[in-house]
């Protein structure tokens, strides 16, 4: 992640374990994921337990570096330029997870790939593709999930999805932490 991107503080991320959510254009599932897992991680969530160390973010794969700058057309299914999609901005609000409103979605860089020690790009027949045209040095170190991207006609069914494979996600990580401590 280039230091003048959002998110990006080599002091505090430096001691971090970072995880590096991948999506098609950074308004949706991608930014759930991001806000989901850090919200878990913090131990905000009754049930899921504490994840120090580990924090993360998102990126698209259709993010114009324009788009985040100058604020253009974004895709329709969001509710304001530059910012998530209705569904996402819902769902945090009802799940009383704090997101930035004003963050604009980022594309996917280099820089990015290298500041993640795990990387999940969220749906695999989408995803995998891009990945390795655009990022063939990068697709094996990258996993994919099958959590299709978050519009009106799948929303139900997508999101309590995402929802499991980010409690699982902190489950094998606490469990490969324990592991790595004996």
């Amino acid at each position: 992640m280039g230091k003048s991107q959002i998110g990006y503080s080599p002091g505090k991320d430096a001691k971090m374990n970072k995880i590096l959510f991948l999506c098609t254009d950074n308004v949706c599932s991608g930014r759930v994921a991001q806000e989901l897992f850090n919200f878990y991680a913090s131990g905000s969530r009754q049930g899921i337990r504490w994840l120090p160390g580990w924090v993360a973010d998102s990126r698209g794969f259709n993010v114009d570096a324009s788009h985040s700058k100058n604020n253009v057309v974004q895709p329709s299914h969001i509710q304001q330029p530059g910012n998530l999609s209705k569904n996402a901005i819902e769902y945090l609000r009802s799940e009383q997870i704090a997101f930035d409103k004003d963050r604009l979605p980022l594309p996917v860089e280099p820089s990015d790939l290298l500041w993640a020690d795990r990387i999940i790009a969220l749906f695999e027949p989408d995803h995998r593709p891009l990945v390795e045209s655009r990022f063939p040095l990068w697709a094996n170190r990258v996993e994919f999930w099958n959590v299709p991207e978050f519009h009106e006609a799948n929303w139900g069914k997508a999101l309590p999805r995402l929802e499991a494979n980010v409690a699982e996600l902190i489950a094998v990580i606490r469990a490969e932490e324990k592991v790595a401590t004996i």
